[in-house]
């Protein structure tokens, strides 16, 4: 049961999902496998993972817009992706490509895991707007004291 796209969420891009699984599989190589896995653990509980982390992107629940937990993670979009993988598979790679013509850039696995991936909400706004400094309304005096006084 999908819903219609929200306007005022930015969905991760089909380019910038299609950099992500690179940037995964070089931290994967580049850290042997046990330091993305040590990392992955990290992240996880927040929706992401190490590339995702890096490009601001997390994978949210397509209903409440929360980040996933450690255990939907694991389970929905790593072990049981099996499952949409294979559909990938029989369709030759055509699904791979779903976030192309999906309106919420989704692919087969974020569909079974009912989940979209977002711009990271706390990267994208902007810094707090600088206050101003108010003066003093009465200027503070301190006299000097002798502690050697009698």
């Amino acid at each position: 049961m999908a819903s219609k796209p929200d306007s005022n969420v930015e969905y991760a891009s089909p380019g910038i999902r299609l950099g992500s699984y690179f940037l995964e599989g070089v931290l994967m190589i580049c850290t042997l496998g046990i330091g993305w896995l040590l990392w992955a653990l990290t992240t996880a509980g927040k929706g992401q993972t190490p590339a995702k982390k890096l490009l601001s992107l997390t994978v949210v629940d397509e209903r409440t817009h929360k980040p996933l937990g450690t255990g939907r993670m694991f389970w929905m979009r790593g072990i049981l992706a099996i499952i949409p993988i294979f559909a990938i598979l029989l369709t030759l790679g055509i699904l791979w490509f779903m976030p192309l013509w999906d309106s919420r850039n989704q692919n087969l696995i974020d569909k079974w895991s009912s989940a979209v991936v977002l711009k990271d909400a706390t990267e994208a706004e902007s810094p707090p707007a600088a206050r101003e400094v108010e003066a003093s309304p009465e200027p503070v005096s301190i006299e000097p004291t002798n502690p050697i006084q009698n």
